[in-house]
């Protein structure tokens, strides 16, 4: 039996940041480089897709200079609060408890922490002593999904246990305010902050039902581009870390995304397969003009066009109708929009980074 998400759960942080707010602060902050294009680049704000996110801190803490450490201190305290939310959720929304974790797989990369998160969660949920933990660091935008494909690799090896994901990004604890480039000011106007947790069993797992149908996990791929260590990224010195954009991130998708998607989905799966969980950055719609976005393949069936970074993982369930067009669900520390609100809920993730 393929592995299968059974429950899910997100959260977010309490401070809630309209992106009318995020525009004027962005404006004042900025006033030195918009001096040049102020219109062209504070449209950023209103082209984003973005109505509202959540961060750590209020708006006001963001004015201000803060270390390194006291911003990665923020991290911690703010990613076992989060995380431990969506483990009771995810595990809750199962009918278990968190001593039922077998394997708590932890991805993040806006943050640094020895003992890790998931030790840390480990003591503040009561996990069991003999829980297993793979912390996941450094793969941006594409480790929510990154780490699912793990999740069902941890799963397909011990049929019946429960691996939990908790795929967690604070990227507003990154902002730089003396940085004043335009790859900053972008990163502003896209990135907040929130955790989403999916529960991963192959077999029963002692699962109850829950109302909600399991996404199947069918087929998992990787793909590692060579010379594109500087296309995204952190720049790290004293201040922390500093967000890294290359300028032909467009380019790079349009040309190597939809060969790789398209050869993923020619693999032989079952004729039910309907769903795609994908992994893409908040950017997409910055990076791919409509006529030109790799899922837009007039080659591909609908039900198999999907949003799609370099690491991708397809799901099956029975279509809503037999024209229904792919859907991106789960899996990415940057998947959908941020709720202004600081309830979890199982349809909603955040726009983490």
């Amino acid at each position: 039996m393929n592995p299968r998400i059974v429950s899910l759960a997100t959260a977010v942080p309490p401070h809630a940041i309209p992106q009318t707010r995020a525009k004027e602060f962005s404006r004042v902050l900025f006033e030195q480089v918009l001096s040049e294009d102020r219109a062209r680049l504070l449209s950023v704000f209103d082209h984003s897709g973005i109505a509202c996110r959540n961060v750590c801190a209020p708006l006001e803490w963001y004015a201000q200079d803060h270390s390194f450490g006291e911003k990665n201190a923020l991290y911690v305290e703010n990613a076992v609060t989060l995380g431990a939310e969506v483990a009771q959720a995810t595990m809750s929304r199962a009918g278990l408890t968190v001593r039922d974790i077998d394997h708590l797989v932890f991805v993040s990369s806006t943050g640094i922490a020895a003992p890790s998160v998931d030790a840390r969660l480990t003591n503040v949920l009561g996990l069991r002593g003999d829980v297993r933990r793979t912390p996941i660091w450094g793969l941006g935008c594409a480790g929510g999904v990154a780490g699912l494909a793990r999740a069902r690799d941890f799963a397909l090896a011990e049929p019946g246990a429960r691996v939990l994901l908790i795929a967690l990004e604070l990227c507003s604890l990154t902002f730089q305010r003396n940085d004043l480039s335009k790859r900053n000011l972008v990163a502003a106007s896209l990135f907040g902050d929130g955790a989403a947790a999916a529960l991963v069993v192959a077999g029963n797992g002692g699962v109850h039902g829950n109302g909600r149908r399991p996404l199947e996990l069918v087929a998992t791929s990787s793909t590692l581009w060579p010379d594109t260590l500087d296309v995204m990224g952190w720049d790290v010195d004293g201040e922390g870390l500093h967000v890294v954009f290359a300028r032909d991130i467009p380019t790079i998708v349009h040309e190597r995304v939809r060969p790789g998607l398209t050869a993923f989905l020619e693999r032989p799966v079952s004729a039910s397969t309907r769903s795609i969980i994908s992994s893409r950055t908040p950017a997409a719609p910055r990076c791919w003009p409509p006529t030109s976005r790799p899922w837009a393949c007039p080659r591909m069936p609908c039900a198999t066009r999907a949003r799609c970074c370099a690491t991708t993982a397809i799901s099956r369930r029975p279509p809503a109708c037999s024209c229904s067009s792919a859907s991106s669900t789960a899996g990415s520390s940057a998947p959908a929009r941020a709720r202004c609100s600081p309830h979890s809920g199982p349809a909603s993730v955040p726009n983490t980074r």
